[in-house]
């Protein structure tokens, strides 16, 4: 029986040689792209900086960072990230002109990584919180990153400035 049972598991195992399967090969996972974002949530200010962060891509490949605007137009960085040789790559993505025209505003964007032809290859998140309004209308997703009201000049009321002008 032993014999029987031997004699059968080497020509299943032979039988899977000829036909071309791997019997024991180790599986080789593939690396797929990935990105971040940090700060991946940040107050919604023209004077943020996100920085966008890629591993996983083919060693000089040209990445189009994509996201969907505040109106919902599909909207791309002016320049391409470009991988290194490990397939890493680092953008920063400067805030002031698309604040200023209200392309990015108050909300949670998707961020993505895409080749030439608009193939996305990884995606990733960003929050945007307008802390200049009263942090108990924040979602709760701002609240927990520890966002805070920015110190500031408390706006001069009418007695202020008729005290002032005496």
């Amino acid at each position: 029986m032993k014999k029987t049972f031997a004699a059968a598991l080497i020509g299943v195992i032979l039988s899977l040689l000829l036909l071309g399967v791997p019997v024991f090969a180790a599986s080789k996972s593939e690396v797929r792209p990935s990105i971040s974002c940090s700060p991946s949530v940040l107050p919604l200010d023209k004077k943020a900086n996100v920085i966008i962060l890629g591993s996983g891509f083919q060693p000089g490949q040209e990445v189009l960072i994509l996201f969907h605007d505040a109106l919902g137009v599909l909207t791309a960085l002016p320049e391409p990230a470009v991988a290194n040789e490990r397939g890493s790559w680092a953008t920063v993505w400067e805030m002031s002109d698309y604040v200023g025209k209200k392309i990015i505003t108050d909300g949670v964007y998707s961020i993505m990584a895409a080749d030439a032809k608009y193939n996305v290859l990884a995606t990733t998140t960003a929050g945007f919180v307008d802390v200049s309004k009263d942090a108990k209308d924040w979602p709760d997703w701002a609240k927990a990153a520890g966002l805070k009201k920015p110190e500031g000049k408390p706006k001069e009321g009418k007695e202020e400035k008729k005290k002032k002008g005496n």
